[in-house]
């Protein structure tokens, strides 16, 4: 049996899910900076600004795609994870700015705002597909995890994972 899902709408969640892309890789790019060239007062409310946004425009696209694609895994699961790992990562900002930037929590809010950018693309590559590919869904559901794996790549990510940890047990 066929499933009906909210083709039309594809397009315009998966331009939002891009938006969210492209400001949370934004963000890490100031984040970034302001980790190695310092905490500069115009380079901490640049960080705080863009993380109002990146707040704003995935949670607004999480939240779309949530509400459009409730029972559909390969979107759900990732916009899930957008929405938690915002909170954290907002809450792990905070923690950091006025504790005083502990490495080690520093480090996790890098570290979640990585995997915050990861499920972003996932979710974007996923929309996308499906609307290239919305003609209707053909045989392309009937394998949900074989595309899950191939677009979010496991040993790639174990590998980073595993090379970020040799890196911060080397660098301590």
């Amino acid at each position: 049996m066929r499933r009906a899902y909210p083709v039309a709408q594809t397009p315009e969640l998966a331009r939002w899910s891009l938006g969210a892309t492209l400001t949370i890789f934004l963000q890490l790019t100031f984040g970034a900076s302001l980790r190695h060239i310092g905490w500069l007062p115009h380079l901490l409310w640049t960080h705080i600004g863009i993380a109002a946004l990146v707040l704003f425009v995935g949670g607004l696209a999480a939240g779309k795609v949530l509400r459009r694609f409730r029972s559909v895994t390969l979107f759900r699961r990732p916009a899930q994870g957008i929405s938690w790992l915002l909170l954290l990562q907002v809450l792990l900002g905070i923690l950091t700015f006025f504790w005083g930037r502990p490495v080690l929590l520093a480090t996790v809010h890098v570290a979640v705002g990585a995997v915050l950018l990861a499920c972003s693309v996932v979710l974007t590559v996923s929309l996308f597909y499906f609307a290239v590919y919305s003609s209707g869904p053909k045989n392309s559901w009937n394998r949900p995890l074989r595309i899950y794996l191939e677009l979010t790549k496991p040993r790639l990510t174990f590998l980073a994972v595993v090379s970020a940890a040799l890196g911060f047990l080397m660098a301590s």
